[in-house]
């Protein structure tokens, strides 16, 4: 953890797989209680940490129900507190902020509307005062634009190929 002035401050975790540790710690987000969160992307798991830096809770685990993740790598809060994650192998899982499953959203594989192909990062709009609740994906082979509030629209908003 850095200070404004960019001053290190402490660390947090070590390499493995109990509480506070991980493998692959891949991104992180904060919440608007200062809670910060980390996808742990080979323990296959999100550790939530408060603002010292104090280990709070985890929760995942290898799987494809909800709740589970395989690979999760984006992961962002909304103004509400809420968790998004998205997992390489595409799929989208919102949590509250205690962990507890809400929805998850484009569980197929492909390139047409409503489909991730290897998603990366994930981006909750609506802390930066727009309107309504937008939730961005960045996606290795597609970019798509997935709106909560009316959960049958998820539309593409940019095709990229390789």
């Amino acid at each position: 953890m850095l200070d404004d002035k960019g001053k290190h401050l402490r660390t947090i975790g070590s390499y493995g797989a109990g509480k506070s540790q991980f493998k692959y710690p891949n991104r992180i987000a904060v919440d608007g209680e200062d809670n910060l969160y980390v996808s742990d992307y080979l323990n296959h798991r999100i550790q939530k940490f408060d603002s010292a830096g104090k280990f709070v809770k985890e929760w995942g685990g290898f799987g494809t129900a909800n709740g589970d993740f395989q690979y999760p790598y984006g992961i962002d809060t909304d103004a509400d507190n809420n968790v998004y994650v998205v997992e390489y192998k595409n799929r989208i899982q919102q949590f509250d902020s205690e962990g507890e499953h809400m929805a998850t959203f484009a569980t197929k594989f492909g390139t047409a509307d409503g489909e991730l192909r290897y998603p990366r990062g994930i981006a909750v709009a609506d802390k930066l005062l727009c309107a309504g609740r937008s939730v961005y994906v960045a996606d290795a082979y597609n970019r798509t634009r997935l709106t909560p509030r009316v959960k049958s629209l998820f539309t593409k908003w940019l095709a990229w190929t390789r």
